[in-house]
């Protein structure tokens, strides 16, 4: 009734737009792979600066205990927030797909399917015109072949095929805005679904991010307890070092006649040293100290000391102890400790340290101190 009227097929909006969502989730799925447990990143730290690129960082280094840490990139920009490399986002394709649906008028497909409405509604008003011609036509020669034809008669089939023709017409247009409005309430009705998924779209991917940004700040704060745990455990550790090193260094005295270089250039018993006296090389004394020793040795015949004290000999720090010219004394006695600020303590004979033997006395240990004061062993505090 129609005739033929060939119209390439389209791929609806609905179509185009459904294909854009499935490749985005896909792109979402590619880039949680690729980001992975980003919590193996972290290694350490509170304090975050500004990296090259752009990103907070946070310092890695060494800390008072010794621990070394490297640095670690955060996904923040310095400001804290969460950087556009690391955000999820539409596909361009996906955008402009939305922005379609959103415009007002028809959409493509929309527009296609008006075309062809209104194509196949003038080839019916044709096809109505062609058969009311053809029935006057039909008219006109029967009323001939009945004896012919008035101008009354060919008149009133005119007026009666003009009236029928009309009304054709007239159902025609009706159906075809019929079919239009149709066509516009489907049209808005998709966009509205489409409207729907693709603000459903955004918002997952703005919990997306908001999650991304939470999860690395957790993981930042997973990396703090972390460091503080570490911490702990080498303040454990060092507490144990230090008690070690402060039982030996307090066997570190000397014989209470021991005497000693002042800086005026008077010689003092260590029994008489007292706390603020000035020491000759060593400055001003910290700490004076009193106990009872059965780790006695007579050095180079001189001095009687205990045998954990450091002693520079041939331009070198070693232990009492560890010294050939050191000989054993057997029994108990009681010892003189001093600490003054520069460590050193002179005789008449020899250079000796006094009790601390470094700043760094309280985090190391027996040997670390000895190979200080020999500078073979730098502390980063």
């Amino acid at each position: 009734m129609f005739g033929n009227v060939n119209i390439p097929p389209q791929p609806s909006l609905q179509d185009q737009l459904w294909e854009q969502m499935q490749a985005y989730q896909q792109q979402m799925q590619q880039m949680q792979s690729q980001v992975g447990n980003i919590s193996d990143m972290f290694q350490s730290g509170r304090v975050t600066v500004a990296g090259d690129d752009g990103l907070a960082v946070v310092p890695g280094g060494r800390n008072k205990y010794g621990i070394v840490r490297p640095d670690f990139t955060l996904m923040r920009d310095a400001s804290g927030s969460l950087d556009p490399r690391f955000q999820q986002t539409m596909s361009p394709e996906f955008m402009a797909m939305r922005e379609k649906a959103m415009a007002s008028g028809d959409t493509e497909s929309a527009r296609l399917a008006r075309e062809r409405q209104n194509i196949m509604a003038q080839a019916q008003r044709d096809q109505l015109q062609q058969q009311a011609g053809s029935n006057v036509a039909m008219a006109m020669r029967n009323l001939g072949m009945r004896g012919g034809s008035s101008a009354g008669a060919r008149e009133r089939i005119q007026r009666d095929m003009g009236r029928s023709l009309m009304s054709g017409q007239q159902g025609v247009g009706r159906e075809n805005r019929l079919a239009n409005l149709a066509i516009s309430q489907q049209d808005e009705a998709m966009k509205n679904q489409l409207l729907g998924q693709s603000g459903t779209i955004a918002q997952k991917i703005e919990e997306a991010n908001i999650n991304r940004l939470q999860q690395d700040v957790t993981n930042q704060n997973i990396a703090a307890q972390k460091m503080y745990e570490e911490d702990m455990r080498a303040y454990s550790a060092q507490k144990g070092a230090q008690a070690q090193a402060s039982a030996s260094r307090a066997a570190a005295c000397f014989l209470d006649d021991t005497l000693f270089l002042m800086d005026d250039g008077s010689y003092k018993r260590v029994a008489d040293i007292d706390l603020g006296d000035i020491m000759a090389e060593g400055g001003q004394v910290t700490t004076v100290l009193r106990a009872l020793s059965d780790d006695l040795y007579m050095y180079n015949g001189a001095e009687m000391v205990t045998g954990s004290h450091a002693v520079k000999e041939n331009g070198e720090w070693i232990r009492v102890r560890d010294s050939k010219l050191s000989k054993k004394i057997q029994g108990d006695y009681t010892v003189y400790s001093v600490a003054n600020k520069k460590h050193i303590m002179l005789t008449d004979h020899h250079v000796y340290s006094d009790l601390y033997e470094t700043d760094f006395y309280e985090i190391v240990s027996e040997k670390e101190s000895l190979e200080m004061l020999n500078g073979r062993l730098d502390i980063v505090y």
